[in-house]
């Protein structure tokens, strides 16, 4: 992945702090992403994906694109459960 970047997002329910990693590139008019997050320094959430956007402005919405993605799906998190929980 040609990009990276590190952030910390406040849960929008518990406002429990969780850390992010995430990377993507923009190739083809699309974006190509991976990220996790953890709470705590547990990882929680992990995935990745194509934002098909067919258009040459993929490279310069990329980086707002992921990072939308990565707060939505830390806000959608239950906080009581964690990759591997059973």
């Amino acid at each position: 992945m040609a990009q990276q970047q590190e952030g910390v997002h406040q849960h929008a329910r518990s406002g429990k702090s969780y850390a992010y990693v995430l990377a993507y590139e923009a190739r083809d008019g699309d974006i190509d992403w991976r990220a996790e997050a953890a709470l705590e320094g547990q990882r929680c959430w992990a995935d990745s994906g194509t934002i098909v956007m067919g258009s040459p402005a993929a490279e310069a919405l990329a980086e707002k694109a992921v990072v939308d993605v990565v707060i939505k799906a830390i806000d959608a998190l239950d906080d009581s459960t964690a990759l591997g929980a059973g």
